[in-house]
């Protein structure tokens, strides 16, 4: 075990010092906090209106914060329809009128939500009239709608059906804080770069002994077909999963610092509509997270063991980015499922919100599981078997003749 771990800090003591490593890392955490705090900066000018960012966020809290708690009943909807009335609406644009700043705005985070459940635009919203069970219905349509486009099985229907009976109409509108939209709306876009950074480091932790020719010397050595392969695994599996949660404490660090943590036990079905599996907007936060470490430990997997059977980092780089590009470019129809299925679970693709919280599920005796729930054990089995084709190549891997 001594040996393992000297082996181990020795693997990781050598990647940190490469150059390479030292710039991808500081970009990913530069990124991390420019994601999260890019709300808040510069200003803008909309008519009679000119604020700064950082104002106007602290402005819709605080209308947030007033309405917090309420019913989205029909006196709620009365009063919001009776603000934006107050509004001339001309050609789409009215948020920069002195009416809706004084009259509207107070109220606009309920009239966004009131947007999300029914599905219609800010056109049709504001030329209709408030009625409670036209909007609740509306909800269920388009829930239904959105099922129905994910190809969803009737055991799939039955079990969404049961969450919908689960929420108490008419809901409560929650004040959540801007950082977890920033937070949910930046996984995919970290989770992103996190991959990029994991390939681009670890593409060369096997290939550059066969191109330094040390491999020769390395694998005679006393641990070297033995432990080595293992350590270097070890090693690369540590580091993807050190960046990934270094970067996610410091965008969720900041973002609860920079806009705080009212919001945490709101409903996720505030967030996304017909996504009704009964979690809080904090424990999405930290699921969304959590999955963005998954794929990128996976990702670290495939690199290493490809780069091994390659013996090349730029073809281990070549190849998997071109895989990733694939899976943000292309998307397989949804009437295809279990191929479609497998596709979103590439790491490239899960690594977003809408794949993480998706309404297709993965049928187990019994039950279904979510993707959040699925996706990491099956990254745990092909992850297992992806090291072990490494393993059986690097032990049978032979120094030819220079």
């Amino acid at each position: 075990m001594a040996d393992f771990l000297t082996l181990y800090f020795f693997e990781l003591k050598k990647l940190w010092k490469r150059k390479l490593v030292k710039i991808a890392c500081a970009c990913l955490f530069a990124v991390a906090v420019f994601t999260i705090i890019s709300p808040l900066l510069g200003s803008y000018s909309l008519g009679a209106v000119t604020e700064s960012n950082a104002e106007g966020v602290r402005k819709d809290a605080a209308y947030r914060e007033a309405l917090d708690g309420r019913l989205l009943n029909q006196d709620l909807l009365e009063e919001v329809y009776e603000a934006y009335g107050k509004v001339p609406y001309e050609n789409g644009k009215y948020a920069g009128t002195e009416e809706y700043q004084q009259y509207a705005r107070p109220y606009s985070a309920v009239f966004h939500q009131i947007r999300n459940l029914s599905g219609w635009n800010t056109e049709k919203v504001i030329a209709g009239t408030p009625k409670e069970e036209e909007l609740y219905q509306r909800w269920n349509d388009v829930m239904k709608k959105s099922w129905q486009s994910n190809y969803l099985s009737e055991g799939e229907f039955s079990f969404w059906q049961s969450k919908k009976q689960e929420i108490e109409i008419p809901i409560r509108f929650e004040a959540i804080s801007d950082g977890f939209y920033e937070l949910l709306l930046g996984v995919g876009e970290l989770g992103m770069i996190n991959i990029f950074v994991v390939m681009l480091c670890l593409a060369g932790m096997f290939p550059e002994e066969h191109s330094q020719r040390t491999d020769q010397m390395l694998l005679c050595s006393k641990h070297g077909k033995r432990m080595l392969y293992s350590v270097k695994v070890a090693a690369g599996i540590s580091f993807a999963a050190g960046i990934s949660i270094g970067s996610s404490v410091l965008a969720i660090g900041i973002a609860y610092l920079l806009y705080g943590t009212q919001g945490f036990d709101a409903p996720f079905y505030l967030y996304i509509t017909d996504y009704i599996y009964p979690i809080t907007m904090g424990e999405a936060v930290l699921i969304a997270y959590a999955m963005a470490l998954a794929a990128c430990v996976i990702t670290a997997v495939i690199t290493m063991v490809l780069s091994e059977l390659v013996h090349s980092s730029l073809a281990t780089v070549s190849i998997t980015t071109a895989v990733v590009v694939a899976g943000m470019f292309f998307n397989i129809p949804g009437k295809y499922r279990v191929t479609a299925q497998l596709w979103d679970c590439l790491p490239s693709r899960f690594a977003m919100v809408r794949m993480i919280f998706n309404t297709r599920m993965i049928p187990m005796p019994g039950g279904y599981l979510q993707a959040w729930q699925a996706v990491p054990m099956l990254y745990l089995l092909f992850g297992s078997v992806f090291v072990w084709i490494g393993r059986l190549a690097y032990d049978r891997y032979q120094v030819s003749g220079r």
